[in-house]
């Protein structure tokens, strides 16, 4: 089964049995959104690094760590053969990887807004 979400192709496998092929179909696809998720949070950290003006080093090495884990989930994604329990462990990495996507946006943003205040000050 393939499902195609942008430009990416995912192929998964559904398992044997006809309630757990469903179950396993549905649970590919959560992955396969949290990904892409990840893919979208990634872009905004992405963004925000772009209109920082301070600390740019800093922000530069959580969009590098952004990006090698949202590149390190896609690509275990695309295995041929997952498990339900490989990709239930998969789908909490995601959640993992989002959770901590967001906590770098808001640190850009604040590091961003402590910036400009004490800009103003000075």
């Amino acid at each position: 089964m393939r499902r195609v979400v942008g430009r990416q192709t995912y192929r998964y496998i559904g398992l044997s049995t006809g309630g757990a092929s469903s179950r396993h179909s549905l649970l590919a696809g959560r992955c396969i959104s949290c990904v892409e998720q990840c893919k979208a949070a990634s872009a905004t950290l992405r963004c925000c690094v772009q209109a920082a003006t301070s600390h740019t080093a800093r922000c530069c090495a959580l969009l590098r760590a952004a990006g090698a884990a949202v590149a390190a989930l896609d690509e275990a994604l695309s295995a041929p053969s997952m498990r339900e329990e490989q990709l239930r462990q998969l789908q909490a990495t995601c959640a993992a990887v989002l959770a901590g996507i967001d906590m770098a946006i808001m640190r850009v943003k604040v590091r961003q807004a402590r910036h400009c205040r004490t800009a103003d000050w000075v």
